[in-house]
């Protein structure tokens, strides 16, 4: 058991259901220096229709928020991967960029992160791929999709 499972659950008080359903998190060490480590952690959403997404989302974020303040500045990386019916991927990234833009508790964070965020389908084929964090400001959603 991980890190952050550890911290979710005691959080909690009890078995996260995230861990064991649509929400992944998996931390891990990387070396950023000659003699300096951090941290990265890796979310891996899947949902189903975008009420189970928005569920899942605030599951990630609680997690990311416990990853934060267990490793404060020692955290430097987020990989952030969204498994969805292509149908749901255009409300998913803007519940994302709200995350990311609007959140008050958390969008300072993520933005001094090294983060990369993608939207895959429910087969794992890439749908969309963007940066996020570090003075990265990702293009606004309509810009990124193509409407036809």
């Amino acid at each position: 058991m991980g890190l952050l499972e550890r911290l979710i659950r005691k959080k909690t008080g009890e078995e996260s259901r995230s861990f064991n359903g649509s929400v992944r998190v998996r931390e891990y060490e990387k070396k950023i220096g000659l003699f300096t480590r951090g941290y990265g952690c890796d979310v891996q959403i899947s949902a189903v229709d975008p009420d189970d997404f928005s569920v899942r989302l605030r599951e990630a974020r609680g997690a990311l928020i416990a990853w934060r303040d267990a490793r404060g500045e020692l955290c430097n990386a987020l990989e952030l991967s969204v498994a969805a019916d292509p149908g749901m991927q255009l409300e998913a990234d803007a519940l994302l960029q709200e995350l990311y833009h609007e959140d008050a508790e958390i969008s300072p964070f993520l933005k001094r992160l090294d983060a990369a965020v993608t939207l895959c389908d429910r087969s794992g084929k890439k749908i969309m791929k963007y940066d996020w964090g570090r003075d990265k400001s990702p293009e606004p959603p309509a810009s990124r999709w193509k409407t036809s």
